[in-house]
This record gives C-alpha cells, sequence and structure tokens, in this order.
C-alpha cells in the first residue's frame, strides 16, 4: 500500500518492544552502561509524548463520568454542576477520580478509537483539524528516535575509543589526513590512552552528522567487524531520509528525497513538491529501526570490549 492511503493507526506509532529499557542492565561496562540510560530515559520521554494526546482523550471523558458518579452519590442529578464546588461534592470528585485511576483500563486502545473518529477517512473530502496535529506529533517522534540513535552512536564510538586505543589506531590508518597536531595532545597532558575518542570528536576530526558518517566511523575503527549491525536495519537509512525531510523541509517532498527512495514500492508515487504523509505504522517502522539499532550496536561494542579484555 503506497504511504499516501490507508487509516492513521496512530496506535502503531508506540514501541511494541520496550526491551530498550533493560539494555543498560545486560552491559558489562560502565561507560556503555551510563550511555544507554541515557538513550532509555530519550525514549521513555518520547513514549509519553506520544501517550500524552490518547491520554488526555481517556481522561477528558473519564473526568465527565467521575463528575456524574459524585453527584450521584452525593444525591445530586448527574446532569446538575451547579453545587459542583461544594465541598462533600468536591471531595467525591477526589474520592471517584482515585477508585477510576486505580482500576486502571484500555485507556490507549479506547483512545485510539476516538481519535480514529476525529481523523475521518483519509479519502474523503476537507481536512480535519486533528489531521495536522496527528502528523505533527508522528513526525516529532521519527525525528525524536533518530535524534537519539545519532546521540548514542557518537558517545558510544567515543567511548569506545577512550577505552581501547586500537580502534583509534585503526581509525587513524583511514584517515592519515586527519591525524591530531601536538597542540591537539597539549590539551590532554600529552595522554590520549583514555581520550582519544574525546580528542577526535572535540577537534572536529571525526563527524556524526549523516548515517553514512556513523557507519563509517564504526567501520573504520573496528575493521568493519559491526558493519552487520547497520546491514541488519535496512529501515534506518529510510528514518534518516525522512527526519532530515521534516527537519529541513517541513515535510515537502523535493525531487533528491524521491531520488533517495527509489527502489522502495511504497514511495513509488511520490511527487516533488507535496507533503510527505505520515501515518501510525510509518512513524513506527521509524522508531521501531532506531531504537533496534541502537539496542544491537551496545550489545556489539559491549561484547567486543569484554572480548579484548
Amino acid at each position: 500500500m503506497p504511504i499516501f492511503e490507508g487509516k492513521y493507526d496512530f496506535l502503531e506509532a508506540g514501541l511494541s518492544d520496550l526491551s530498550y529499557a533493560e539494555i543498560g542492565s545486560a552491559l558489562t561496562h560502565q561507560e556503555y552502561k551510563e550511555i544507554a540510560e541515557s538513550f532509555s530515559a530519550s525514549l521513555n520521554r518520547l513514549m509519553s509524548f506520544f501517550e500524552l494526546p490518547l491520554q488526555l482523550i481517556y481522561w477528558s471523558s473519564r473526568v465527565a463520568v467521575v463528575k456524574q458518579k459524585a453527584r450521584y452519590r452525593c444525591g445530586v442529578s448527574p446532569e446538575d454542576d451547579s453545587r459542583d464546588h461544594d465541598p462533600p461534592i468536591k471531595q467525591m470528585f477526589l474520592n471517584v477520580f482515585e477508585e477510576a485511576t486505580k482500576a486502571g483500563g484500555n485507556e490507549l486502545k479506547f483512545s485510539a478509537g476516538v481519535l480514529a473518529g476525529l481523523l475521518g477517512d483519509q479519502s474523503g473530502p476537507g481536512i480535519p483539524p486533528a489531521r495536522e496535529g496527528v502528523e505533527a506529533v508522528l513526525a516529532a517522534m521519527v525525528m525524536a528516535s533518530y535524534a537519539a540513535f545519532e546521540t548514542l552512536a557518537a558517545d558510544l564510538w567515543v567511548a569506545a575509543l577512550n577505552r581501547h586505543t586500537v580502534l583509534a589506531d585503526n581509525w587513524a590508518d583511514k584517515n592519515k589526513d586527519k591525524q591530531i597536531t601536538m597542540k591537539d595532545m597539549s590539551g590532554y597532558g600529552w595522554n590520549l590512552s583514555k581520550s582519544a575518542g574525546t580528542l577526535l570528536r572535540q577537534s572536529k576530526r571525526i563527524s556524526f552528522e549523516s548515517l553514512n558518517d556513523i557507519r563509517q566511523a564504526y567501520s573504520q575503527a573496528f575493521k568493519g567487524e559491526h558493519d552487520r549491525v547497520f546491514e541488519e536495519c535496512p529501515e534506518l537509512i529510510i528514518a534518516e531520509k525522512t527526519r532530515h525531510l521534516f527537519a529541513h523541509r517541513g515535510g515537502l517532498m523535493d525531487q533528491k528525497f524521491i531520488e533517495q527512495m527509489k527502489g522502495n514500492p511504497q514511495y513509488a508515487s511520490a511527487a516533488a513538491g507535496e507533503r510527505l504523509r505520515l501515518t501510525g505504522p510509518i512513524a513506527g517502522s521509524h522508531v521501531a529501526a532506531c531504537t533496534g539499532c541502537g539496542i544491537s550496536l551496545l550489545k556489539t561494542v559491549d561484547d567486543w570490549s569484554l572480548a579484548q579484555s
């Protein structure tokens, strides 16, 4: 199905695999654990952002029910709001709301159904006001998840080179035109045994501004041993291009983006100047790719370091 067709299915944008929350405890080295914890915190914040509109929909409807129940228990007509400020009724509001909170429920699925009704049929006339807001949330999720992966990849590479000077040697062999100077070294007390990665990054000898930069940095430092991590995440490439499209062009497709998407049948009908429509499944696949590749990269580098000890 082309990306311009189908339902929004907002609920599909959420991560079904929450294993990222446990990745820190599965690692051996403390510096990698700290990077994993930051990665998890970013993804937790992203998930909270994703759930916010769903929670607001759910609780706005629940609050109306809570008020009606509280009035009824106080002997007041459920539709009569004239005494809502009376202390006994206000207290009953709190009591019933607490009961509803403890009881929980399937609020996300309920809210997703309500949201689907608000969005309407994609092929129908007019543009419901909620549609642009939902797509803005989905775009923000893609951008935030890729930023989380990009940050993880950069921080992990630096930490690995700080820990293993052989990785810095491998990288230097492939980048003879980017050698550090005596002036660079003097700022680190002439000892790079625990700061080679930091120096290379701070002196801008290395860049992590594109996925290609990231892949090349890892391939050169680890002599291709971790290339499979990126090869097993082809969706990450689309996630990066989508992130750039929304960050730099507000989601309006240009010929460059269309050329980059060649070979992917979902984008076959894309036209320059049109807005890229995001749905829950599309955004969810991008978020999952960023998350999965981040987890895989953490595990692979941690295992490699463990094998060196």
